[in-house]
């Protein structure tokens, strides 16, 4: 099977062209993978039933499978180990901080700050 998620668009556009599949369907796959979030090929109705058929057939979306979970007991900070379809692994952080309270003569602004899961690629 061949993991959509490994090609950049302009490489998938190359691949389907080379596969006598129209270059536009890739930026339909993308559409549904990186913007609407779809996995399922069933549900990605702008695609004819052949195409479907045929990324069922011999394609795949290889999403990585969480391996484990840490959440620290101080800071709640979350550490995850995924699983990627070639066996290797990478792991991810989410920090979460809670940065400090002002207070004003217009009275008290929180200020959350609230950083994304960063991937660390180490082993």
């Amino acid at each position: 099977m061949i993991n959509l998620l490994e090609f950049e668009l302009d490489e998938l556009k190359q691949h389907f062209q080379n596969r006598n599949i129209k270059p536009f369907r890739a930026h339909q796959i993308f559409d549904w993978i990186y913007k609407k979030q779809v996995f399922d090929y069933s549900r990605m109705l702008n695609l004819s039933k052949d195409l479907r058929q045929v990324l069922r057939n011999e394609y795949m979306i290889g999403l990585p499978e969480l391996s484990k979970k840490q959440v620290s007991s101080v800071d709640g900070t979350k550490k995850y180990l995924w699983q990627l379809n070639d066996g290797e692994h990478i792991e991810s952080v989410l920090l979460i901080q809670y940065v400090h309270h002002h207070l004003t003569d217009k009275g008290i602004f929180w200020c959350h700050q609230l950083t994304k899961p960063e991937n660390t690629f180490g082993s």
